[in-house]
């Protein structure tokens, strides 16, 4: 360890997992990468959980499908959004 880092603790590891809700292994990683700075941590996993939330909705917003489906006469337009929709 370098002489400005913190040593990493399982308490300061669950202050920050308590601050931000993150797992537990997701928090280590964070304070490793930031040599145990609590505030660049929570900036650290704020970015990574919204390009991850990104990700999510881009995800969602490509596999949305619209058709039409028919029962003898009747026909109903119809939206699916299941994330196993192809």
């Amino acid at each position: 360890m370098t002489e400005n880092s913190k040593e990493i603790t399982t308490e300061l590891i669950k202050q920050l997992r308590d601050k931000t809700g993150i797992s537990v292994m997701q928090c280590k990683k964070a304070l490793e990468e930031t040599s145990g700075d609590m505030e660049k941590a929570v900036m650290l996993l704020q970015k990574k959980s919204a390009d991850i939330a990104s990700k999510k909705s881009e995800r969602e917003d490509a596999r949305v499908r619209t058709g039409r489906a028919r029962a003898g006469k009747l026909s109903r337009r119809i939206r699916a959004t299941r994330q196993s929709c192809r």
